[in-house]
């Protein structure tokens, strides 16, 4: 989920001069560490989420006693008041009271895919936009998270749409559908400097999808920084055999080298031919171990990796197996987080535990509307079950130190009204 994995920043707002206090990070161009939760998240929803009024979420950011939200969307309201505030793809708001930031409004021209704190205590953002805060830059960004102010020092100048980014090793990994950086060749994947979006040396092709646009949709890092795993549409990595999913090695100094970790679970056609790609997110546990991908692609069995979640040991080489699978039966699986205590899955699937279902209930399935907590070790759904209207799609699971927030395209979780928008604390949560 990488992205999909909240970075929060100690800042302060001195309020009488607006100015923002960023803590020092852990280490130069490193994220904190990933949220790693002792017990699975309470199922009653904080009340005081804001509602998305259109549209979906996709991003989410704490920043301080602030969240960011991103997505594609164009009216926000606080909770609690009729006011109605046009706000187009990004907007901020108070975390305690949901209150929406009056002044924050960079106006993205195009959907804001991702969300993450930058060292020097500003925000990049990622997206299919061409326009923001004012200016012409276009893909990626770095902004001031208090004015919305667009730092003019950061220029990658990418020429495609960044579906994901990450941290780490002093560098920004960044996966997309672009061809260049600031002309240099770099195609959909690319490491860069954090404070001026300059390439590094590093030049992994990701390439040769046999449908559909190629693209590297999302990907994530262990905490040591050792490892990278990106999923997309693709078919070559770097030159080698890589169909939607691979695992690259990195190195401190910002290289990276395609490892010899692979699967063709997720090659095109395997679900049949009506999607170009199958693979949806994926999140890797905060030990950085393993780490689960999740799928679209219709009731095909058990033997093969379709609307099902699958766990993969990070550090295994050559020819990999999955260690445990889940199956919804038919329903497409969009998003995941590993948190620990659980492995989140959200989509519009009906059931879990369900290998045998063909658009329909088979032997030991359970009911799971919308969203799933799932065992790590074994896989099996958890008692955990608060509902959620299934809409289209989850677009991410966002786990923060206290709690995640759901990112979708649908408004009701648990059976109370939070258009697009949920948020869970871990306070009151179960250990399993």
């Amino acid at each position: 989920m990488s992205t999909a994995r909240t970075r929060s920043l100690a800042l302060a707002l001195a309020v009488a001069s607006l100015l923002v206090v960023a803590a020092a990070p852990t280490a130069a161009g490193a994220a904190p560490p990933p949220a790693a939760h002792a017990v699975v998240a309470n199922p009653n929803p904080v009340d005081t989420t804001p509602h998305v009024l259109d549209g979906r979420t996709e991003a989410s950011l704490d920043v301080g006693s602030r969240v960011l939200v991103g997505g594609s969307f164009t009216r926000v309201k606080r909770w609690s008041r009729p006011e109605v505030f046009p706000r187009t793809n990004l907007f901020a708001y108070d975390e305690a009271t949901g209150a929406i930031d009056p002044v924050f409004a960079p106006q993205p021209t195009g959907k804001v895919t991702a969300l993450l704190a930058a060292p020097d205590g500003k925000v990049f953002v990622a997206g299919q936009f061409k326009g923001i805060g004012g200016t012409a830059s276009s893909y990626l960004v770095k902004i001031d998270p208090v004015t919305g102010a667009v730092d003019p020092t950061f220029a990658p100048a990418v020429n495609g749409m960044v579906y994901d980014l990450h941290l780490a090793n002093g560098r920004l990994y960044v996966g997309g559908t672009f061809s260049k950086v600031r002309n240099l060749a770099r195609t959909n994947f690319a490491v860069l400097d954090p404070t001026t979006g300059k390439a590094g040396a590093a030049s992994v092709p990701f390439a040769a999808a046999p449908a559909g646009t190629t693209r590297v949709m999302r990907l994530d890092v262990t905490p040591d920084g050792t490892k990278l795993v990106a999923i997309g549409n693709f078919a070559s990595v770097g030159g080698q055999v890589r169909q939607n999913v691979a695992v690259l090695d990195l190195t401190p100094d910002g290289g990276a080298a395609v490892s010899s970790w692979r699967t063709d679970g997720y090659r095109y056609g395997v679900c049949g031919t009506g999607w170009d790609s199958v693979v949806y997110d994926v999140d890797i546990s905060p030990d950085g171990s393993w780490f689960v991908v999740v799928t679209t692609g219709g009731p095909r069995g058990d033997q093969v990796l379709c609307d099902v979640a699958a766990r993969w040991e990070t550090y295994a080489t050559g020819p990999a197996t999955p260690t445990w699978k889940n199956y919804t039966g038919g329903d497409s699986l969009t998003a995941v987080a590993v948190t620990g205590a659980a492995v989140y899955v959200g989509g519009h699937m009906r059931w879990m535990d369900n290998p045998q279902g063909r658009d329909s209930a088979g032997p030991g399935a359970v009911p799971r509307s919308g969203i799933a907590a799932l065992d790590p070790a074994t896989g099996r759904a958890l008692p955990w079950n608060p509902g959620r209207e299934r809409g289209l799609r989850v677009m991410r699971i966002v786990p923060t130190p206290d709690g995640l927030f759901v990112l979708s395209d649908s408004d009701k979780f648990a059976g109370e009204f939070h258009p697009k928008l949920t948020r869970l604390t871990t306070a009151g949560g179960l250990a399993h």
